[in-house]
């Protein structure tokens, strides 16, 4: 199978691209990407995408302590560390990673979250972006989400000390370092300044 070149995430598939079988959830969680590459499936076809690097994971890991401490301390529902595969569609088959991910106790599956792969959206998606991240795939991420019932999307930009807000039926809303991240009614009363995310 051709790999995509690091700097240039791209859709792989093992046929033609003309008469490539889309892959299903329950394949996808058997594939093993190439080493050195994180995958998801989009729409039935593998994205591969590049390791995060130190930066990315300590601004992905920041989030999850901060979340999750307010979470637990309230008992607000589960806080998903990376790589946490979501199924966000079916026929074509959608499953998305997001670098950090909240669902709240009431949407919790009965029995606890005990299988290898969660089939509902979460309600609080977070994604910290790489260098390599072009708008397109980060504003199809985000649509993606947000179709399947995410209630909340935040994109910190580590480069320009950014985040920005998508919610259904509302307009992107830009953070600045000094500004706060918001849980809204989505993580009640969780709010911190972005630059807290930012800086270890």
């Amino acid at each position: 199978m051709d790999t995509p070149h690091p700097s240039s995430p791209r859709r792989v598939s093992e046929a033609a691209p003309a008469r490539a079988p889309r892959m299903s959830a329950e394949a996808f969680f058997d594939y093993q990407p190439p080493v050195g590459y994180r995958a998801e499936l989009v729409d039935g076809e593998v994205v591969l995408m590049t390791g995060a690097g130190g930066r990315h994971g300590m601004i992905a890991a920041k989030l999850c302590i901060l979340l999750g401490q307010h979470v637990l301390a309230h008992r607000l529902g589960v806080v998903f560390a990376a790589e946490t595969a979501f199924v966000l569609a079916r026929t074509p088959d959608t499953v998305r990673c997001p670098d950090v991910s909240f669902i709240s106790t009431a949407r919790i599956p009965v029995g606890g979250v005990t299988a290898a792969r969660i089939e509902i959206a979460p309600d609080l998606a977070v994604e910290v972006l790489s260098p390599d991240d072009r708008a397109i795939d980060v504003e199809e991420r985000v649509a993606t989400f947000l179709r399947a019932g995410t209630r909340l999307v935040w994109i910190v930009n580590p480069k320009l000390r950014t985040a920005t807000i998508h919610a259904p039926g509302a307009a992107p809303n830009v953070v600045g370092e000094d500004g706060l991240l918001d849980g809204g009614d989505v993580v009640p009363g969780f709010a911190c300044p972005l630059r807290d995310a930012l800086d270890w």
